[in-house]
């Protein structure tokens, strides 16, 4: 099997680099044969504080992890601990730290691809993977409608019980692409059809242009203004 990932991300407007709260993994395009591949994207709640670090170790931790979900979820006290040591040192303003005390939150989804042309996927929240073929949808997780989205997603925290992750399963065909997308971009895409996986493909030639293409939605008010991030991982 064969694989080809590509990644691009843009921040929320308004906001400095540093500020970007999604995260994926892995963090490189790839070009490999593989038997088997992982990849995953987070997206931080931008209400609490350090989502984003805390989005980066639940996309690295699921997508290196190799293991079952009950794995993943005994892994992640030590990815609290991992996050609560990340926190820069030295006093913070009191509303930072009453964030920090609450912990930290994210939405996830991971892909699986095997060469037996199978594929498993799991997520918590709205960040979504959609399996396309020809150009056509033929299958996405966890939501399949723009109406699904709202405020209140259920998501990872970094202290307390994690709610209740979701899995699917399915199989490809040479040529699929899976995309994983972050809320803001998810929704666009089911809202727009089949359009937004030309537009997407269009983008991906260099991430200068899926900027420009994130730019052109949010000034027509197709986007909402929030980070973007997408991975188009390609099986053959």
């Amino acid at each position: 099997m064969h694989i080809s990932l590509r990644s691009a991300h843009v921040v929320k407007a308004g906001n400095a680099g540093d500020e970007y709260e999604d995260a994926l993994w892995p963090e490189v395009d790839l070009d490999r044969r593989v038997s088997g591949f992982r990849c995953a994207v987070a997206d931080g709640a931008s209400e609490s504080s350090f989502s984003g670090e805390w989005a980066r170790l639940l996309a690295q931790s699921w997508s290196c992890g190799g293991g079952s979900t009950r794995r993943w979820l005994a892994e992640l006290p030590r990815l609290s601990r991992r996050w609560e040591a990340a926190i820069p040192a030295g006093a913070l303003p009191w509303y930072v730290q009453a964030k920090i005390d609450q912990g930290a939150f994210a939405a996830l989804v991971g892909v699986h691809v095997v060469d037996s042309r199978r594929w498993t996927a799991m997520a918590v929240g709205d960040s979504c993977v959609v399996q396309v073929r020809s150009g056509r949808r033929i299958a996405s997780f966890p939501y399949t409608a723009p109406e699904q989205f709202g405020n209140r997603p259920l998501l990872v925290p970094s202290r307390g019980r994690v709610p209740n992750v979701l899995h699917t399963a399915g199989t490809w065909r040479p040529g699929d692409t899976f995309y994983l997308m972050s809320d803001a971009l998810a929704q666009w895409s089911m809202g727009e059809g089949e359009r937004s996986w030309r537009l997407l493909d269009r983008a991906f030639c260099g991430r200068a242009t899926f900027t420009d293409l994130v730019r052109r939605l949010r000034s027509r008010g197709r986007l909402r203004n929030d980070d973007v991030t997408v991975q188009r991982l390609t099986v053959h």
